[in-house]
């Protein structure tokens, strides 16, 4: 079963924003921001986009193919 996120289509706390740019600014993992805020990958994605922020990938390795 998907695990449930508290602040789910909550709008975000102006301190919550402050984290956000602190933590992109630091150059954390997606996945920890995510985790730290309570709030999916998508939505911190969604609201750093909506910021004009950069955010470094969560880590997760992509497998490639070679031809």
């Amino acid at each position: 079963m998907a695990t449930r996120f508290k602040k789910h289509r909550k709008p975000w706390a102006p301190e919550h924003l402050e984290l956000l740019q602190q933590m992109a600014a630091e150059k954390l993992p997606l996945a920890y921001i995510s985790h730290k805020l309570g709030r999916t990958e998508s939505a911190i994605k969604a609201q750093a986009s909506s910021l004009g922020l950069q955010l470094k990938p969560s880590g997760k390795k992509r497998l490639e193919t070679s031809v």
